[in-house]
């Protein structure tokens, strides 16, 4: 799952804030969007001159707009809504291993772009996000790039590519989210990605499966892939019950 960051942005003394945020969180969001720009440019370029066959235009279409509506609707973690989990992470790893970087990139960062578009989020946090999704969703197809495609292979190789992939994909997410939060509360980096990571054991464990299986119904037939609308629905369902049930008491 993915965790988008809320950022409170105290001003730092003896700096002039840049967008309105402390000078050293600016430069931070600024050096993530000067490396994911780059990937995102090099994603379109590549889709551009060698165009994709009808099936996988079409494939690499329905990881996005199930992505989208991941992140448009995602689950609450506390009763301020500042921190919510996107089961989007699925479908991007899922489109990183199956159909390669080059579609799983834009779809990641279309994605959130869109989503914090409609909900209005200000500039710096949607370049960020958008940088930390496309950045995410490369290391995700890593190895593809190191092993080579997964075309044909048993569901054992593909749950084991899922399983690296989606391991990288949280990992980045939750290093540059933690330098994020790191610099803005000015608390220790340590302090930050540690538990971030620790608490992430849980929801990669979560997404992880539900990646490997829509991974493995699509290799089997992509129309099985509306079965994973069951374990979603019901996650989703579980999470915000949850949520209702500490606030409750």
């Amino acid at each position: 799952a993915t965790q988008r960051p809320s950022l409170t942005l105290p001003e730092l003394p003896m700096s002039k804030p840049i967008l309105g945020l402390p000078v050293r969180l600016a430069l931070f969001i600024a050096a993530t969007l000067v490396v994911a720009l780059p990937i995102v440019g090099l994603s379109l370029a590549s889709i551009a001159v060698d165009p994709p066959k009808a099936t996988t235009g079409l494939a690499a279409l329905v990881f996005f707009v199930l992505a989208l509506v991941a992140d448009l609707r995602p689950v609450p973690m506390d009763d301020s809504n500042k921190s919510e989990v996107s089961i989007a992470s699925v479908f991007i790893v899922s489109a990183a291993i199956l159909l390669g970087w080059r579609f799983a990139v834009p779809a990641a960062a279309l994605s959130i772009g869109i989503t914090f578009a409609v909900i209005r989020r200000p500039l710096p946090h949607t370049l960020f996000n958008v940088s930390m999704y496309a950045l995410s969703a490369f290391a995700a197809a890593l190895p593809v790039l190191m092993f080579g495609p997964i075309h044909g292979a048993p569901a054992g190789r593909l749950t084991a590519y899922v399983l690296f992939g989606g391991a990288l994909h949280l990992a980045v997410n939750v290093v540059l989210v933690a330098g994020a939060i790191s610099i803005s509360q000015q608390v220790p980096y340590r302090e930050v990605v540690l538990p971030g990571l620790r608490q992430g054991g849980a929801a990669f464990v979560i997404t992880v499966v539900l990646t490997a299986l829509a991974a493995n119904l699509w290799v089997t037939e992509p129309w099985l892939l509306v079965l994973l609308a069951g374990p979603a629905f019901t996650l989703t369902l579980y999470q915000r019950s949850a949520l209702n049930s500490r606030l409750a008491t």
